[in-house]
């Protein structure tokens, strides 16, 4: 297992060893069920080298994206050729971004449905029109609600190699759903249980871990 380590170990490069902040060394909520807590030496890299989680995945082929752009008009949205002037001219409206392209305009009314609907469609395992390790996130415009400026917002899909994604369970749909870096911080993750009762969550939530060590490496370390 220690060998088997090794070839799940990421490291944020030598550069940031000289830095005198702890900022880089921490584990940040994007990375959070990505890589382990725990395993990570002492010393000049502690938090600069580190391992995937357990049930983490990479994402190494590009995946068939072609039928996701008509799936989304049916659901409702402009396409990026053919859009309204009274869309453009709104501010109702939320930009839809496939990896990274401009696809078109989603009413805000209509986002949530949107990615919900999606989500359904991407754990439906007999459906393939959105593959299974898509990211689908959806950026909520915070301006009227916060006066510290957030991110852009916007629906953002992503197919793309080169990405994380780690399974946990959709309590919506009772199935298994592989979620990504950016697309977990904007969803309501679950991870805390009342001790006496591990079936009752504390609060309403979307989603919820697989297994309670998925935080964990492959090899769990009492030494490193």
């Amino acid at each position: 297992m220690r060998y088997m380590s090794h070839f799940r170990a990421i490291h944020r490069g030598s550069f940031f060893q000289e830095m005198r902040t702890t900022e880089v060394r921490a584990l940040l909520p994007d990375a959070w069920g990505f890589v382990c807590p725990v395993h990570t030496p002492d010393g000049a890299p502690c938090g600069l080298l580190n391992h995937l989680a357990a049930p983490v995945e990479v994402v190494t082929h590009a995946q068939d994206a072609s039928q996701i752009p008509q799936v989304l008009v049916n659901l409702g949205m402009f396409p990026v050729d053919d859009v309204p002037d009274r869309v453009l001219q709104s501010t109702g409206c939320y930009p839809v971004l496939l990896d990274g392209r401009m696809c078109g305009y989603l009413a805000r009314r209509d986002a949530v449905r949107v990615a919900d609907k999606l989500r359904m469609i991407k754990t439906n395992p007999t459906d393939h029109r959105v593959p299974k390790v898509t990211e689908i996130v959806l950026v909520p415009d915070r301006s009227g609600v916060s006066s510290v400026a957030g991110q852009y917002p916007g629906l953002f899909i992503f197919t793309g190699p080169a990405r994380m994604v780690r399974p946990v369970v959709n309590l919506a749909l009772n199935t298994i759903e592989l979620i990504g870096t950016f697309e977990q911080v904007t969803l309501p993750l679950f991870t805390v249980l009342i001790p006496q009762q591990w079936q009752k969550p504390l609060f309403i939530c979307a989603l919820r871990r697989c297994f309670w060590t998925s935080a964990l490496p492959v090899r769990r370390p009492t030494t490193v």
